[in-house]
């Protein structure tokens, strides 16, 4: 069954393709600059009579730009023994689950892409609770994705716990589904749905709009409710599931790998459905490694596509946005050495704009500042509070190297030895 999707406007509602009155709630969305979508509130309505023990699963879709691949499908989360008419906004820690549906630190003016889907989970209880505390201590601050379960398992070299992974794998489109939205929004797009920033409601079924909006608004809690406040969800009121997204143009640097992970996802899941099950488990070890070169591979190639056009380009306002987004390309690799690479090989190449970042200090740079300012005599272990991203080798390299230049001397040995300017 499809839904009806509204938009909304300091809680009142309408479709979305319909102009918008004011926008003045919320950070316009721009290209070069931020875009998030997060699940609010999923709404359940009357669940009476389904089968089972009430458990239900959120997973979603989503990317931007016009490639014909599917994209990797995100679990939301799995909630189990639920009552009639309730709704989950917070997750809690009881079980895994995340907002996010999709976020890019720099969007590029491309169409919004994305599919919510809640289904109706009969095979799952404790099985699911087992594994997802099992492998608690893989997950990140990012949702994971359906490719991830049977690696998931595998990784927690525990035999149980690897087959219900690969179980829950196959299992997830074999349920019925309570809820499926499909929402396409195009940036500055004639006669297309307008990707505006706001809170937007998937309403199960085809419902008729004129009705509805008059009948129900959106309050500050994410809940429908009628004129005189009371809660949608209820008996008699709104029987069916809904749910609540939210699309901003919010910063959140937690989410910056998530499209290079998607793009991980994307090659894993590719490679996981043509394998046989007795195979699977077997080789799943072996695939997010390379799986993560795959996805690096993609990112690095719109860098060099990104280079080549600001080389090119002269239009002031093409090339500060491309900057723009440069700069968003880079922070999709998140924090380590190999943004640190091409972050200096793009300003040393000068590609370097107003917007890039300052060059940063050298790990030997930091080990040689902190050595000017401790206290002399000083320790290895000074050196590595006072420089924690470095590694103990490179300290003693660099310690090694300024000895040779005569700036210290080395006064004992072992862990005793102290360093004298």
């Amino acid at each position: 069954m499809s839904s009806t999707i509204f938009y909304s406007e300091n809680g009142e509602l309408s479709l979305p393709e319909e102009p918008r009155r004011d926008g003045l709630k919320y950070k316009p969305i721009i290209p070069g600059e931020p875009l998030c979508v997060e699940i609010l509130r999923s709404a359940l309505g009357n669940t009476k009579d389904w089968v089972g023990d009430n458990e239900i699963l959120a997973s979603s879709w989503a990317k931007t730009g016009g490639d014909a691949k599917p994209a990797p499908r995100l679990i939301n989360f799995y909630r189990e023994r639920l009552k009639p008419y309730e709704a989950i906004s917070n997750l809690g820690a009881e079980y895994f689950g995340h907002n996010l549906i999709f976020y890019t630190p720099a969007y590029a003016g491309e169409t919004l892409r994305m599919t919510l889907e809640v289904l109706e989970i009969d095979q799952g209880g404790d099985e699911v609770v087992q594994f997802v505390k099992s492998v608690a201590a893989r997950l990140t601050s990012l949702p994971f994705f359906a490719a991830q379960l049977p690696v998931l398992g595998a990784l927690s070299l525990i035999p149980k716990i690897a087959e219900i992974g690969i179980k829950l794998y196959n299992l997830i489109n074999k349920n019925d589904v309570l809820l499926k939205a499909d929402l396409d929004l195009a940036y500055r797009r004639s006669y297309r749905t307008p990707l505006n920033p706001g809170r937007y409601v998937f309403v199960y079924g085809t419902v008729a709009p004129k009705p509805f909006v008059k009948r129900y608004h959106l309050n500050n809690a994410n809940q429908l409710v009628e004129a005189d406040g009371r809660d949608a969800s209820r008996p008699g009121g709104l029987e069916v599931p809904y749910v609540v997204i939210q699309i901003t143009a919010e910063r959140r640097k937690e989410y910056v790998r998530f499209q290079g992970l998607s793009q991980q996802q994307e090659y894993l899941g590719a490679v996981i459905s043509r394998l046989d099950k007795k195979y699977l488990s077997q080789l799943v070890g072996l695939l997010n490694p390379i799986a993560d070169l795959a996805g690096q591979g993609y990112l690095l190639a719109n860098i060099v596509r990104m280079k080549r056009e600001l080389d090119d380009v002269n239009s002031p306002e093409r090339k500060a946005l491309l900057a723009k987004l440069l700069e968003g390309e880079l922070a999709k690799f998140g924090d380590g050495n190999v943004q640190e690479v091409l972050r200096d090989s793009l300003q040393v190449s000068g590609t370097k704009s107003k917007s890039a970042p300052v060059k940063r200090v050298t790990k030997a740079q930091q080990v040689r500042e902190a050595a000017g300012v401790l206290p002399s005599p000083f320790r290895v272990r000074d050196l590595q509070a006072a420089c924690p991203n470095v590694s103990l080798t490179h300290i003693q390299r660099t310690l090694a190297e300024m000895q040779k230049e005569g700036k210290i001397k080395c006064e004992g040995r072992g862990r005793g030895a102290r360093w004298v300017r």
